[in-house]
């Protein structure tokens, strides 16, 4: 057997033995996983899904925190949550609990024109009281959203700007004519 080949063993037995404390090293900075939340909409007639992640420091104390409203949470709330983690963690932000919301209908909910602002009614007559009701949240709130979600964001900022104490539109979808939401966000 040559030398690399007993140097590779050695170093694959090393590093097999160090798994398990490399796991239990990394369970303590693993953030909460999101909890599945259903509410029943009066206002959409259907149950909607919202995924709700709170930081690492919210078992262990009793502050309250600022919450991110997301679109298309279902897809992008580990992401998030973990670049809002990086950033709070380097104290760039602070911590914040995500609410991830989950599309239904995804042209309905983000589209303004077919269903946005009765996605936006839910969302702050419906889904903030329950998040209210059971998190500990801080009464300042973000809106954030990317392409069609991005292009509800901006509509909300314009159409309903005191919703929301902050909002994030990424890549949002203004072609095809959507560009009158910017418009509407600038005259305002």
């Amino acid at each position: 057997m040559s030398i690399s080949s007993r140097l590779r063993r050695v170093l694959l037995v090393i590093s097999l033995l160090s798994l398990p404390a490399l796991a239990a090293g990394q369970e303590s900075l693993a953030p909460p996983a999101p909890i599945r939340l259903t509410v029943h909409s009066g206002v959409l007639d259907e149950d909607r899904v919202a995924w709700v992640r709170t930081p690492r420091s919210y078992a262990d104390g009793k502050g309250s925190y600022p919450v991110l409203y997301l679109t298309d949470g279902d897809m992008h709330i580990n992401e998030i949550g973990n670049t809002i983690d990086f950033l709070a963690d380097n104290r760039r932000i602070p911590e914040l609990i995500v609410v991830g919301i989950a599309n239904a209908d995804r042209a309905r909910d983000l589209a303004p024109a077919q269903g946005g602002d009765e996605f936006l009614r839910f969302v702050e007559s419906e889904l903030m009281p329950e998040v209210e009701k059971r998190y500990r949240t801080q009464p300042f709130r973000v809106f954030a959203g990317h392409s069609l979600g991005g292009l509800l964001v901006v509509h909300a900022l314009a159409a309903r700007p005191a919703l929301f104490n902050a909002y994030i539109a990424v890549s949002p979808s203004l072609q095809d004519g959507k560009e009158a939401e910017l418009r509407r966000v600038e005259n305002s």
